[in-house]
């Protein structure tokens, strides 16, 4: 066990939302972005990697409007 504690935990995946999150010490500011799965992408190899693009500079800006 550790002695860590968090100021803040986020949930990323649709499905995660309603799932229960392990327990974290302390009691930590839950947000959860509502952000599709780019692994669920379906297409061509151009299209699966334009997804996750999409997903890395989505997660990019919610994550600077966070520390700003």
């Amino acid at each position: 066990m550790t002695d860590t504690t968090f100021d803040l935990l986020i949930t990323v995946c649709n499905q995660a939302a309603g799932e229960i999150c392990p327990i974290f010490p302390g009691q930590p500011r839950k947000l959860h972005w509502s952000i599709t799965d780019p692994a669920k992408t379906i297409g061509t190899e151009i299209e699966i990697h334009a997804a996750f693009d999409q997903t890395f500079f989505l997660l990019k800006e919610k994550i600077e409007a966070l520390i700003k």
